[in-house]
Formats: C-alpha cells, sequence, structure tokens
C-alpha cells in the first residue's frame, strides 16, 4: 500500500519525500474541521544544524523552525519572532515522599521552599526568559497530569 492510500483525518496528505531530507505534504481538498487549508504544500526539512536553521530563517528560506534556548537571544537581535509553548514546563520539584517527612507537613516549611527557589533566575538564565512560573495542583503527577485517581 502507498503512503498515498493510508486513511488519513487531517487537513494535509502525504505528498512526497526523500529519506533524510524532506517529507513534503499537500492540502486535502477540504477538511472535515478545518475546512480548505491556508498553504497548499507543506515542506518539512530536516537541517540538523542550528546555524544552518537560523541563516534559512533571517533569508527567508524557512518560515519556521525549532530553535534552542542558547539560540533565542541572536534570533530576537536578528529581528525573527520567537514562540515559546504556553502549555508545558521544564523544570519542575516533585519530592514523591513529602507526606512521609514532618518537614513537608508543615505549611511553614512548604512556603519557605517554595520563596528560596528564585524563579526569575532560573527562568532567565536558564529558559532564556521564554517561560513563565506555573503553579499545579501539589497531588500525585498523574492527578497533575490529568488523570482520574482512584
Amino acid at each position: 500500500m502507498s503512503l498515498s492510500n493510508i486513511h488519513r483525518s487531517g487537513p494535509y496528505k502525504w505528498h512526497s519525500q526523500q529519506v533524510g531530507s524532506f517529507i513534503k505534504l499537500e492540502a486535502t481538498e477540504k477538511h472535515w474541521r478545518d475546512g480548505v487549508p491556508r498553504y497548499k504544500y507543506m515542506t518539512y526539512l530536516v537541517i540538523p544544524e542550528e546555524s544552518t536553521r537560523m541563516a534559512m530563517l533571517r533569508t527567508g528560506e524557512a518560515d519556521i523552525s525549532r530553535i534552542s534556548r542558547e539560540a533565542v537571544k541572536e534570533a530576537r537581535n536578528a529581528g525573527l519572532n520567537v514562540m515559546k509553548k504556553d502549555s508545558g514546563y521544564v523544570v519542575t520539584l516533585v519530592p514523591h515522599m513529602q507526606w512521609a517527612s514532618p518537614a513537608f507537613s508543615d505549611i511553614r516549611f512548604r512556603k519557605a521552599l517554595n520563596l528560596a527557589i528564585d524563579k526569575e533566575a532560573i527562568i532567565e538564565h536558564l529558559l532564556a526568559g521564554v517561560a513563565k512560573p506555573l503553579a499545579s495542583y501539589p497531588g500525585s503527577n498523574i492527578f497533575v497530569a490529568g488523570g482520574i485517581p482512584r
């Protein structure tokens, strides 16, 4: 079976590819949810070197690319729009046995621990300023991730 005959539910279908180089998608005529896609084709290029991806963005050869936190300043200085994933987070502290320790059962200790962590410095120096502090439910990881507790 060819890739073009595989059932699809997205607004784009497989058009062509070259292994290790690119995958090209073509818009479907009308998608059940999105209607007619905005772009006729989308091509995903395999560009391992970040400096090459940055050069392609600056020259307009690429419209969008993944960059590292280290490259954010360079991208902004070049006038490029830097976007981040709002619903994700990278740094989290989850002491798994917190309720077994008397220290964690004391709310004053938990508040002091929260104040002792310099979230702004972590965001500025480790995450290139493209993050924001996040609060989550202090329960099990499964519940935080949206699971149904038993």
